[in-house]
């Protein structure tokens, strides 16, 4: 990730509404990335004034995954900006782009975003921003970048289960490396390492009345008889509230779990290593 400079972007406080926010929601940074590359001056809107950017000239500035900007890409396109694809990378347009006078900080108030309405078909689907271009050497390139990041998310969610001290691996498998990338693709690494934590805590803490040990793997992809994709996961991100729902409590029938949430089963309870 390239270090922050002296420049600033102008953001149009239109974008600050409820409906905006759930329509973007944390592809916002990928947008704030191309806002920042259009002229400020630009009366088109056209980001880096119509030249060709590739996804891994976006993963290098925001530090985010490959996956995660294909992602973006696709969920702003047609809404927020306008995409073409070329066989080098793509060129892009913010819709609905307010010039700035950089020198006098005015704001040209011919197109209010706040009250656009959202449109949520996009040009491009998912499935062609994700489809490799036809250029060999970018393909490489991407190719390259997308298994380094690869590598050093697997890295980053190993070092934080060691340390949440659940069950000791002394190295991560192919098939748990192949359910970590499974899982960024509907999570983000941030969700992920959080949901680590908070499994670490829970099972480390007499505060709390859940003691069932998951290996990575079966932490990430999910166990069970039901064997609910990513269910274990999704048990212990933030938006589950799992410092909530396994607290220790004690209920009517002196029962320390109170909240109504079964312990799983057809699991192993494990102090596995390996």
């Amino acid at each position: 990730m390239t270090k922050g400079s002296r420049f600033y972007t102008p953001v149009w406080n239109g974008l600050m509404t409820a409906e905006h926010r759930q329509a973007m929601g944390a592809t916002i940074w990928t947008y704030l990335v191309l806002l920042d590359w259009t002229p400020k001056k630009s009366k088109t809107g056209k980001v880096l004034n119509g030249a060709i950017f590739t996804i891994a000239k976006i993963h290098e500035v925001s530090g985010y995954s490959v996956p995660q900007v294909q992602r973006d890409l696709a969920k702003l396109n047609g809404v927020y900006i306008e995409l073409e694809r070329t066989t080098r990378g793509f060129r892009a347009t913010i819709l609905n782009y307010r010039p700035t006078d950089v020198s006098t900080s005015k704001v040209d108030t011919s197109h209010d975003i706040s009250t656009s309405k959202v449109d949520t078909s996009p040009k491009l689907t998912l499935q062609q921003v994700v489809e490799p271009v036809s250029d060999i050497s970018t393909s490489k390139v991407d190719n390259s970048i997308r298994l380094k990041e690869e590598l050093k998310q697997n890295k980053e969610i190993y070092a934080a289960w060691q340390e949440a001290k659940i069950i000791n691996h002394k190295e991560l498998s192919d098939s748990t490396e192949k359910a970590i990338q499974k899982a960024l693709k509907t999570f983000s690494l941030v969700e992920v390492l959080a949901a680590i934590r908070n499994y670490g805590q829970v099972l480390n803490s007499k505060e709390f009345w859940w003691d069932h040990r998951w290996t990575l793997e079966q932490f990430i992809k999910g166990t069970g008889s039901d064997r609910i994709p990513l269910g274990n996961l999704k048990r212990f991100l933030d938006e589950s509230k799992p410092l909530e729902n396994y607290r220790q409590r004690s209920g009517a029938n002196g029962n320390r779990n109170s909240t109504g949430i079964k312990p799983p089963d057809g699991d192993k309870y494990a102090n596995l290593g390996g």
